[in-house]
C-alpha cells in the first residue's frame, strides 16, 4: 500500500507515544503489516520509526532514572534489573524433609492405596510445614 504524508505522521507518533507497531499501524490506519512495507522499502522511514521510539524510551527512562535519583526505591530496582538483569533474578529452592528430595505423589499413584494410606498422605498435607509427625 502507498503510504500517505498523513498516516506515515500519525505512525511515526504513535511510536513515539510507546505503542507497538500493530496498534500505531492502527492509530495510522493501515493494516498492522503496511509499515513493515514502508520500513523495508525506505531507509529514511525506518530511520524515523527507530528515532521516534528511541526518543520514548530515552523520554521514560528520564522520568524513572529521576524517581530513583529522588529516592523511589522502585524505580532503582527496575532500573538495576533493566540494566542487570542478574540483579533482578531471585532464586527459589524448594528441598523435603531434612532437605531432601520433594516427594512426589500423581494421582495415578494413588489408584490403588488403601484408605489409610489416604487419609496419611490427607493429614500430611493439611500439617504446619514445622509441624512434627504425629
Amino acid at each position: 500500500m502507498t503510504a500517505t504524508p498523513a498516516q506515515r505522521k500519525a505512525y511515526i507518533r504513535a511510536i513515539s507515544l510507546g505503542m507497538t507497531r500493530t496498534i500505531a499501524a492502527k492509530a495510522a490506519g493501515v493494516h498492522r503489516g503496511t509499515p513493515y512495507d514502508w520500513i523495508e522499502k525506505d531507509p529514511e522511514f525506518e530511520a524515523e520509526v527507530e528515532r521516534a521510539r528511541g526518543q520514548f524510551l530515552e523520554r521514560h527512562f528520564g522520568v524513572v532514572t529521576k524517581a530513583a535519583a529522588e529516592g523511589e526505591w522502585r524505580a532503582s530496582v527496575w532500573l538495576l534489573s533493566i540494566s542487570e538483569p542478574e540483579c533482578g533474578k531471585q532464586r527459589v529452592e524448594l528441598t523435603g524433609k531434612d532437605g531432601g528430595p520433594v516427594q512426589v505423589v500423581t494421582v495415578d499413584d494413588l489408584a490403588g492405596a488403601d484408605e489409610a494410606t489416604l487419609r496419611a498422605i490427607a493429614a500430611a498435607a493439611s500439617r504446619e510445614p514445622d509441624a512434627e509427625p504425629a
